[in-house]
């Protein structure tokens, strides 16, 4: 099993920083999630320690227990969990248990399949950390792209309520089916509605896993503290490093192509992300003049649960749209990259040089500075809340540093990977030493 931490593996450290560029690129510009959560403290192993077996999803139960040791590789035997690796330092202040995580690709839109790994690892992470909610009695959760503090209780109870307007309408669609299901008023309007309904709860739940467990997991809770582990500044010199890496990567695609500048090689990109935001709203439309139409015909035949279940379910449908067009959790964050400003250059070496300048700029800022700064935010989340342990989920790409920084803050540190990122890890890893 290869080992990213620790040096054991015979991989290219210049192949292993790539892989970690290219997924801390995704890092800036949608602003992700990750997660800490406390638990009891508890004496680590001296050296790491690897759990290889890929393990089944787990259905976590509304019970909730405090027994649950979650120090011990045992506890996560039924979690999307593949490995467990422990970095203790000698008199540690605190111990931090580490999720790397993937997420939203910040050039596209949530329905965009690029996003379906990502979409899988969030689920996967959530399983996780509610498990260490419920069974081990965590509370406490810190939050990659918030700023260092508490976060404000306004963006807690923005997650809050689109999650709970999501089980809102999920319930009344569930009642609704139930309902139609013993009478007969309409049956190709009923089906309908109901796949209207059923589909719209599917894209929501998407859109919201794919701004991160942690939110998911305080909108349903709501027992959870959450910090912020960045700085506002580094947020604000990372953003437009970045844009100018994600623009040098296309024009260099374009070059490889024999493409002539003053082409927008995402053009078509935008194009389909356009249809599919047209497409979703003329959905929603469809789905509400349907809940009207079944109201009106139920009323007409003076089924009145029927109507009375479609009028709430047309509501709770408008309320959750109207929330989502204002609430960050849901709110587009999409990179625009029609306009390059290297549409110019038709230069590979010149091209070629920008992006190493860029790379290198983004090692020092993006991953570096940011790795640096979040481990002093944790310990300082930790000392300001009494805790003695918590757990940070952070992308997958600064792992590594996050795990040198945190440990010279005199954190130990607990890696805890999923099984999906570490599947995708070696694949990478295999990939680029196979294409060196």
């Amino acid at each position: 099993m290869l080992n990213f931490l620790n040096g054991k593996t015979q991989k290219s450290g210049r192949h292993i920083w790539r892989q970690a560029l290219l997924l801390a690129t995704k890092t800036v510009l949608v602003v992700p999630v990750a997660v800490a959560i406390v638990v009891s403290p508890q004496e680590l192993p001296g050296e790491a320690m690897d759990v290889s077996k890929m393990f089944a999803h787990l259905q976590t139960g509304s019970e909730k227990a405090t027994s649950v040791d979650l120090w011990q590789e045992s506890s996560f035997s039924a979690l999307p969990v593949a490995s467990v690796d422990a970095y203790a330092v000698d008199g540690a202040v605190g111990t931090v248990f580490l999720l790397p995580q993937y997420h939203l690709d910040p050039s596209t839109e949530a329905q965009d399949k690029k996003n379906d790994l990502a979409l899988r690892v969030q689920g996967e992470i959530y399983e996780t950390i509610k498990f260490m909610h419920e069974q081990g009695g965590v509370d406490l959760a810190m939050v990659e792209g918030e700023l260092r503090g508490a976060v404000p209780s306004s963006a807690l109870d923005g997650w809050k309520y689109m999650v709970g307007s999501r089980n809102a309408l999920e319930s009344t669609t569930g009642k609704l089916r139930d309902v139609l299901g013993q009478v007969n008023i309409n049956e190709p309007l009923e089906n309908k509605v109901i796949e209207g309904l059923e589909s719209k709860s599917v894209d929501v739940n998407r859109q919201l896993l794919l701004k991160g467990a942690t939110q998911v997991l305080v909108g349903e809770v709501g027992e959870v503290q959450v910090w912020g582990l960045e700085n506002e500044s580094t947020l604000a010199e990372s953003r437009p490093i970045i844009r100018d890496y994600v623009y040098l990567q296309d024009r260099i695609a374009q070059v490889n192509k024999g493409e002539s500048s003053k082409v927008a090689i995402n053009s078509n990109n935008e194009k389909m992300m356009l249809l599919m935001n047209l497409l979703g709203k003329k959905k929603q439309a469809t789905v509400g003049s349907d809940l009207e139409k079944l109201e009106e015909e139920a009323s007409l035949q003076k089924n009145f649960e029927v109507s009375d279940l479609a009028v709430k379910a047309r509501d709770e449908l408008g309320s959750l749209e109207a929330k989502k067009a204002s609430s960050s959790i849901i709110k587009n964050q999409t990179a625009r990259r029609s306009s390059n400003p290297y549409e110019d250059i038709n230069s590979k070496r010149q091209l070629d040089k920008l992006l190493s300048k860029i790379e290198e700029r983004i090692k020092e800022v993006v991953i570096d500075k940011r790795n640096r700064e979040a481990a002093e935010n944790a310990r300082y989340a930790l000392e300001e809340t009494g805790k003695t342990s918590a757990m940070v989920q952070f992308g997958a790409g600064h792992t590594d540093g996050l795990v040198k920084e945190m440990n010279a803050q005199g954190l130990s540190v607990v890696v805890i990977t999923s099984t999906l990122v570490a599947e995708k890890s070696y694949e990478t890893l295999d990939k680029e030493t196979k294409d060196r």
